[in-house]
């Protein structure tokens, strides 16, 4: 019986793996880590928005981040491109697709940057004052705060 070693590193390989994962995956507490995820991900947009009632009026500053939210999907197109030429050139498609998904690493890591940016940029245009998403949120603040003054009142009275 002939054993190609080119073809067993890679199922090697692949077993580790898996097995490194299940071990870290019963070691981590995995409540808790979505539990923190969602307090960063509270906190964090919090900011954002915080910095949005900042920028909402001004255009120029609207304009500037529409630019580089351009600017990045060009980027994403430039290294997706020579990313995907370069793995495809160096013989990527002989080893397990996982690690052909590693490899494309860089372009998942701009691409992340480019919805951020672009997200960004979509909020700003909808908390601008005149838009109606922005009258829609205006409104249910309106209504919030006459229901805490409702509580209040409620409160002293009894």
């Amino acid at each position: 019986m002939d054993i190609n070693l080119n073809q067993l590193y890679p199922m090697i390989l692949s077993a580790v793996v898996a097995l490194i994962i299940g071990k870290l995956y019963e070691k981590l507490p995995v409540q808790e880590v979505f539990t923190l995820f969602g307090k960063y991900q509270k906190g964090s947009r919090l900011k954002e928005l915080i910095r949005i009632k900042k920028y909402r009026l001004d255009m120029r500053h609207y304009l500037y981040e529409l630019q580089i939210a351009q600017n990045w999907f060009i980027a994403l197109i430039v290294v997706a491109v020579v990313n995907f030429v370069f793995l495809l050139g160096s013989g990527f498609l002989k080893y397990p697709l996982w690690l052909f998904m590693i490899g494309m690493l860089p372009t998942y890591t701009i691409e992340l940057i480019w919805l951020n940016k672009i997200s960004y940029v979509d909020d700003l245009k909808v908390y601008q004052k005149g838009n109606p998403e922005w009258k829609k949120r205006k409104q249910r603040k309106v209504v919030r705060k006459q229901r805490e003054k409702l509580k209040q009142l409620g409160q002293n009275g009894a």
